[in-house]
């Protein structure tokens, strides 16, 4: 059995302040879109997103903590990764649509949280893919850093 590390220690850390802020931020959330749409449980679906985003980082640092415990792999640190934040981006564009439909707030700053979460989405899997792909199949003489 491995020591605790600075590394343990500040995941368990992490885990339990960002899910702290992540449930107040998202009462606040909630609270304040209720007062500014005028329309109660307005705000409950960006307060539904910020909880299921968070938690999936949650999860991703809890899983990275399982992984340095029982022998990092970076490729299934990739994948969690990437779920973590498909999931994340999965629940930002279900609660931006809920929005726009509950409280009736369809307008070009809704459409350009779709299309954030959409790009982040894109994004975050090529990043992860990459890196999963380079964990698989490394270069036998990899390009020197410029550095």
């Amino acid at each position: 059995m491995r020591k605790l590390s600075l590394f343990h220690i500040g995941t368990a850390a992490f885990i339990i302040l960002w899910t702290l802020q992540i449930v107040a931020l998202s009462t606040s959330v909630k609270e304040w879109l209720d007062q500014q749409t005028g329309v109660p449980g307005g705000g409950l679906a960006y307060a539904v997103c910020f909880l299921v985003a968070g938690l999936s980082l949650s999860g991703v640092a809890a899983y990275s903590g399982y992984l340095y415990h029982q022998g990092w792999e970076t490729a299934r640190f990739c994948r969690a990764l990437k779920i973590g934040v498909m999931i994340a981006a999965l629940a930002a564009i279900v609660c931006t649509i809920w929005f726009m439909i509950s409280p009736g707030y369809m307008n070009p700053v809704g459409l350009l949280g779709l299309a954030v979460s959409l790009a982040t989405w894109a994004w975050v899997s090529a990043i992860a893919n990459q890196g999963i792909r380079e964990h698989h199949h490394p270069q036998k003489n990899p390009t020197p850093s410029p550095h």
